[in-house]
């Protein structure tokens, strides 16, 4: 059923949580020194919730023919005398299936918002569509079809139209929610400095805490390297150079540290809520490069970093599901890469309880993919950890062809099952 389950409500009052969490870790020093107006700004564009918005007028419609059983072939038990039943009686049965694209997070049309109705739609989510499907008995009159159809559109159209409500309601509310916690929190740390100050006892003071806090954060730049090009009418072909991958590395870690210390909060968290927390820490540093659900080959990648038109990093994210679908995820990524992508990462979010068996699945199990090459080692000693691995892979099409993979693994369990 569409708009039924689970609450927004409960959705919106989630996504503030996480933003609280997140202030409450930023570092002292980060906070007291960045542009206060940019923070809000950017929080607003990372935790506000982009509203539902249907394209009734862009539906498509396609149709199928599935076997429905209508009854059964009448047998005859010569010895008992008696009726049984025989073979079942199938018909071929016209299926109508209409597509309807949507903007907006594509959980929407699942969520209930806090005008709903006892009876609503039946139908399906697929990426950015809502899929409505139709069993067309034979002896149906057209108007009935017609009637049905339209008669659930405007079902749709009715609760996408109280879900938006709730959305904008919530979002004109988070700009003074994220101030007020902004400025709370920067109260207290500034407080807590005077506090320490007064007590006139001498300590290790880091010079570089302010009294104030204007001063904006530099973003870093990506440096860029450019084959040299074969010849003339060949375009130089940007890389991502082996630091600046591990700097990408070290963001998405650092972020992590973050989702493990609030495990309660990130394991109600589904991929594409997971992934949207790094999309902003990437594109704080990275000038808004980062990108997310992005269509690259043959699909959509979660995390896209794209210079100058051509893609220099590729990320997916998934939550642990066992060998298979770890060995699934690397073929799902390799699906989306094209003959210049070179650096890609798999981001494992463990919800399960007992973290090490899911670590110490990783190395054996990447390993036994038909694609894999060799270990590749990675210089920086922040993700010299037991939970971050690179490998060297072959493309899945051109075995000269070699991109690193980097697995990073993530425990959000809940620490209430522990």
């Amino acid at each position: 059923m569409l708009f039924s389950d689970p609450d927004l409500r409960s959705f919106l009052e989630q996504q503030k949580k996480a933003f609280a969490f997140e202030i409450g870790d930023l570092d002292r020093n980060y906070l007291l020194n960045v542009n206060e107006e940019k923070l809000i700004q950017t929080m607003y564009e990372k935790y506000s919730v982009k509203p539902l918005i249907l394209h009734l007028d862009k539906k498509t419609l396609s149709t199928s023919e599935t076997d429905v059983q209508v009854g059964r072939q009448v047998g005859v038990d010569r010895y008992r005398y008696r009726r049984i039943r025989g073979e079942p009686i199938y018909r071929k049965t016209l299926v109508i299936t209409i597509l309807i694209p949507f903007e907006g997070n594509n959980q929407l049309p699942s969520y209930q918002p806090s005008t709903f109705t006892f009876n609503p739609p039946r139908g399906e989510v697929r990426g950015n569509n809502i899929i409505l499907k139709y069993m067309v008995p034979p002896d149906i009159r057209e108007e009935e079809l017609q009637a049905e159809i339209k008669r659930d559109c405007d079902a749709i159209t009715e609760l996408a139209g109280y879900a938006q409500k709730d959305i904008m309601k919530y979002n004109d509310s988070l700009i003074p929610f994220i101030k007020m916690e902004v400025q709370s929190r920067k109260s207290k740390l500034l407080k807590d400095l005077k506090l320490v100050e007064s007590l006139n006892i001498p300590f290790h003071k880091h010079e570089h805490v302010p009294k104030t806090y204007s001063v904006p954060v530099e973003r870093e730049k990506l440096r860029i390297n450019l084959l040299s090009a074969p010849s003339a009418p060949y375009s130089p072909e940007p890389t991502l150079d082996s630091s600046n991958y591990e700097d990408i590395l070290e963001i998405i870690h650092d972020m992590s540290l973050t989702m493990e210390r609030n495990r309660n909060t990130f394991n109600k968290f589904n991929e594409t809520m997971l992934r949207d927390q790094f999309l902003v820490s990437l594109n704080s540093h990275f000038q808004g490069k980062a990108s997310g659900e992005t269509f690259n080959s043959t699909g959509k990648t979660d995390i896209l970093i794209r210079y100058e038109n051509q893609n220099i990093f590729i990320a997916e994210c998934k939550i642990w599901g066992g060998k298979a679908t770890l060995l699934k995820a690397i073929d799902q990524l390799m699906g989306y890469l094209t003959y210049r992508d070179t650096k890609t990462a798999l981001l494992i979010f463990s919800k399960r309880v007992g973290f090490t068996s899911v670590i110490d699945q990783i190395d054996s199990t990447v390993k036994s993919h038909s694609n894999y090459l060799s270990e590749n080692k990675l210089e920086s000693k922040a993700l010299s950890i037991n939970t971050i691995f690179s490998f060297k892979f072959t493309q899945a099409h051109d075995e000269n062809r070699v991109f690193l993979l980097t697995v990073l693994l993530f425990d959000v369990s809940s620490s209430e099952l522990n």
